[in-house]
């Protein structure tokens, strides 16, 4: 009604019905592009507020916080779908899928926790190269000259980083490749 716009309330379906007329307006690859971004810009901000807070808290009472607000954000959804839409036929590989997304997590906050959030970002990024070889003993995929080409330099780059025979790797490094193969993990297992 008019009186519920001039007192600020939000009316539901009019910011749905907006919301839906905005995604007819851009083009799908567009729309894919801004979400693509959105994404990275919230990793950013949790990343940079993990870095703040684990000063204060420990690392694993900063993962709870954010499984915490990632399960209210998600509440709405389940309350439309009901448990229905968690419903898998492979229970086992959902359980492996989560334990290992759960241990990457903390990993990573631990990470973030002990070294710069670049070096620890640069190491993460090989949880590609460990879900290429995953993908080859799991999944028996086969992979061509150019994956490998890519593994190999994605590789030389952490041997960089590192400087394995110059100094040993830091905790936190260590911490961030534990992440960067468990999320690894994590990836095969939704394939």
């Amino acid at each position: 009604t008019e009186g519920d716009r001039r007192a600020g309330h939000i009316r539901w379906p009019t910011v749905r019905n907006a919301l839906a007329r905005f995604g007819t307006i851009i083009p799908a690859p567009a729309r894919g592009a801004l979400w693509a971004i959105l994404g990275a810009a919230g990793i950013a901000a949790m990343t940079a507020l993990i870095r703040h807070t684990s000063h204060e808290l420990h690392p694993f009472v900063v993962g709870f916080f954010r499984s915490l607000f990632g399960l209210l954000i998600m509440v709405p959804w389940l309350m439309k779908v009901g448990f229905r839409g968690l419903r898998t036929k492979k229970l086992h590989l959902y359980l492996l899928r989560g334990t290992t997304g759960m241990i990457g997590l903390m990993t990573w906050f631990s990470a973030v926790a002990y070294i710069p959030v670049a070096e620890a970002t640069a190491l993460f990024f090989t949880s590609s190269l460990f879900a290429t070889v995953l993908a080859i003993f799991v999944l028996g995929e086969k992979v061509g000259p150019r994956r490998w080409g890519a593994a190999l330099v994605g590789f030389a780059g952490v041997l960089i980083i590192l400087r394995p025979g110059i100094a040993a790797p830091s905790y936190g490094a260590m911490l961030a490749l534990a992440s960067a193969l468990t999320v690894g993990f994590s990836m095969t297992f939704v394939k």
